[in-house]
C-alpha cells in the first residue's frame, strides 16, 4: 500500500529533475587545476614565510599571496588573522585536545595568553620547541626534513592534501633551515629555528607577526596531523631505516 500521495511525488519528481538540470547548466571545475594553483600559491607563500591555512579558500589564499612582496604577504596575514572569526578558529584548533593529542595544549595556552597580551618575543622560542616537537612526534625519524620530502613526492598529485603538504614541508625547510653562523652577511629571509634557539638572532627585530607565522604553521599542521596517522608515517619511513 502506498502511504505517499501521487500529487506528493509528482512534485518532488519535477523539483527533482528542475534541481538536476539546474546543476548541468553550472560550469565544471577543473579541481586539477585548481590545486596545481594552490600548490604553485603555497611555495610562494612557504616561501615568503607563510603556510596555507586549513580554513582558507583558494581564492584567498591567492589573495594574501599571489605576486606580494614578504611585507606584502605579512600584512596580508596579519590582516587576515585581525578578523575575530580567522583568529578564534585558528586558536580554537590549536587549543583542542585532539589537535597533536593534546600534548602540547598548556604550553599553547601560555603561548596565546603571552601573544595577546603583546609578549610575542617570549612566545617564539616555545613556538620553534612545539613546531620541533609535533613534526619528530608525526614522523618518528631523527631525518624528518628527508621524510618530509620523501613523503611529499608520494602524495597523489589531484588532491587538496598536496599542496598543503607541500606548502608546511617547505616552510618547514626555510625556518629550520642550516644557520650558516659561519657566513658573516648571511641573514635568514624570515624567522630560524636555529638562529632564535642557539641565540644567534636580534630579539629586537622580532615582530609580533613573526609569532602569527608560527601560529599559523601549528595550524597548518592539524590538517596534516588528520590525515597522515602514526601508523602511516612509519610505514613510509621503513625503508630510510
Amino acid at each position: 500500500m502506498n502511504l505517499i500521495d501521487p500529487l506528493f511525488q509528482e512534485k518532488l519528481k519535477k523539483q527533482f529533475e528542475e534541481i538536476t538540470k539546474t546543476l548541468s547548466s553550472l560550469p565544471k571545475i577543473d579541481w586539477n587545476a585548481q590545486f596545481s594553483l594552490l600548490e604553485e600559491i603555497a611555495i610562494e607563500g612557504a616561501d615568503k614565510g607563510w603556510t596555507i591555512p586549513p580554513h582558507s579558500t583558494i581564492r584567498e589564499c591567492q589573495e594574501m599571496i599571489e605576486g606580494k612582496s614578504k611585507v606584502g604577504v605579512d600584512y596580508e596575514f596579519k590582516l587576515h588573522y585581525e578578523e575575530l572569526d580567522n583568529y578564534n578558529r585558528m586558536k580554537s584548533e590549536l587549543l583542542s585536545v585532539s589537535s597533536f593529542g593534546g600534548k602540547w595544549k598548556k604550553l599553547l595556552e601560555d603561548c596565546f595568553i603571552n601573544y595577546e597580551q603583546g609578549r610575542h618575543a617570549i612566545v617564539i622560542p616555545s613556538l620553534f620547541l612545539i613546531l620541533e616537537g609535533v613534526i619528530f612526534d608525526i614522523v618518528k625519524n631523527q631525518k624528518w626534513k628527508i621524510a618530509f620530502r620523501r613523503i611529499n613526492k608520494q602524495i597523489t598529485d589531484g588532491s587538496i592534501q598536496k599542496p598543503l603538504f607541500t606548502s608546511v614541508r617547505r616552510f618547514i625547510d626555510k625556518a629550520f633551515g642550516y644557520g650558516y653562523f659561519e657566513v658573516e652577511s648571511f641573514k635568514p629571509s624570515f624567522i630560524n629555528r636555529n638562529w632564535v634557539l642557539h641565540g644567534r638572532d636580534n630579539i629586537g627585530e622580532w615582530e609580533s607577526v613573526d609569532a602569527l607565522r608560527l601560529f599559523n604553521a601549528l595550524y597548518s599542521l592539524t590538517f596534516f596531523d588528520d590525515f597522515y596517522g602514526k601508523d602511516t608515517m612509519e610505514n613510509e619511513l621503513k625503508v630510510m631505516k
